[in-house]
């Protein structure tokens, strides 16, 4: 997770706490979804972050996250433990709210060949869709289908406007084992394993912030254009997808409008919540860390709950920070890295490659639960297109930026 410098504890000499920050290649007005922290010395970060300060935080605090438990298993495949915990959280039929969000975080009124003669006449706008989300997890990855209802005047919904479906976590024959980029949280990051190429390429990126209480989840859609053929410094955010859903029960293949029966409020304006807390100081105590391996399947390569071990932050004043309601937001950015870190490249593309340092573009979708914990998804992509990592992490609140 790169967009905001991220500080290891662990051993790593490359990734050691305060100590060598990654040069950003930026173009001009370019990118920057989160802040790099620079004037950084041997004995910590100048912005009142020292090393001891992180252990104490560790040693002292009371604050555990039990959203991802620490399991003996060490796989998300497919019909792995892991994976069954998730389909429990995943799977079903869902009721709930849609609301379409611009570049900057602004909404997008509903169409109006779907909005009621009624509500034009009085001159009211429609910014959410009712939604019917039919959700399948099984030995075949992760499909679904999404309904969205019309809204008539006096009805909550009585037809079905459009539909749209999903397929995603699959795998070839050949990758059946691989790791599936899931949390035992009923977490999910999906989006495309190779950015598209050639002028005006599309993509879009789905990440979902599974039920923990009161069987509520947040699902959010990125759709991402690039401006700028074969350069990573194109790829802009076009419109947000924000998804509020309830659970209402076991999956059966769709329900019918009457027999939704659990309410879902509405969807919370961006300027309800205090974005701005995100520029602080954040410590990451519960990671998901999936690589690409050679032979590009995926695999889990970091899990852990418990310690936290590394420090993050946001530029929430960047062009391509989106802020977005119920305390979600959305970014991008394209940073250097040392190419010698991306794990699928083979050892003598390393060795034959010129380049010290290759752009990474990062994708990061968050969730501001409350004003001192922030649940992040982030997917990495190489300068040649190929995904590099993709991170499900929680964070606490450490420390004020100063």
């Amino acid at each position: 997770m790169r967009f905001s410098c991220p500080r290891s504890l662990s051993n790593n000499p490359r990734t050691r706490i305060c100590e060598g920050v990654s040069r950003s290649k930026r173009s001009e007005g370019g990118c920057g979804g989160g802040r790099r922290l620079k004037d950084v010395g041997s004995d910590g970060c100048r912005r009142h972050v020292r090393r001891q300060d992180v252990f104490q935080c560790c040693a002292s605090s009371s604050t555990t996250n039990q959203e991802d438990q620490t399991y003996n298993q060490s796989t998300t495949a497919i019909g792995s433990d892991m994976w069954d915990l998730f389909t429990e959280k995943t799977a079903g039929e869902w009721r709930g709210i849609l609301a379409l969000y611009d570049k900057d975080g602004r909404a997008i009124a509903l169409p109006e060949n779907y909005v009621d003669d009624a509500y034009k006449e009085w001159d009211v706008r429609l910014f959410d869709w009712q939604t019917q989300c039919s959700m399948k997890v099984d030995e075949n990855g992760l499909d679904y289908k999404l309904r969205r209802l019309f809204m008539a005047s006096g009805c909550e919904a009585d037809s079905v406007a459009m539909t749209d479906t999903v397929q995603a976590l699959k795998s070839s024959e050949e990758r059946k084992s691989e790791d599936k980029t899931v949390t035992t949280s009923g977490d999910y990051s999906i989006g495309p394993r190779c950015l598209p190429q050639g002028e005006n390429g599309e993509m879009t990126v789905e990440a979902c912030f599974g039920r923990r209480k009161m069987d509520h989840r947040l699902r959010v859609r990125v759709h991402l254009k690039n401006h700028a053929s074969g350069d990573l410094y194109g790829w802009r955010i076009e419109e947000v997808e924000v998804h509020k859903e309830i659970y209402q029960g076991e999956y059966v293949g769709g329900l019918d409008v009457e027999d939704f029966n659990k309410p879902v409020t509405k969807i919370e304006k961006p300027e309800t919540y205090y974005h701005g807390a995100l520029d602080n100081f954040w410590l990451i105590d519960s990671r998901f860390t999936y690589g690409v391996a050679e032979d590009g399947s995926l695999y889990l390569k970091e899990k852990f709950a418990g310690l936290p071990r590394e420090l993050l932050g946001w530029d929430v004043q960047s062009d391509q920070f989106v802020p977005l309601p119920e305390g979600l937001w959305c970014c991008l950015d394209v940073s250097a890295d040392p190419i010698g870190e991306v794990a699928w490249l083979t050892k003598e593309e390393l060795e034959s490659s010129e380049d010290e340092e290759a752009a990474i573009l990062s994708i990061q979708v968050g969730w501001l639960v409350h004003e001192k914990r922030v649940l992040v998804c982030s997917r990495e992509y190489h300068e040649s297109g190929g995904l590099v990592t993709v991170d499900m992490a929680g964070c606490n609140f450490f420390q004020e930026l100063v």
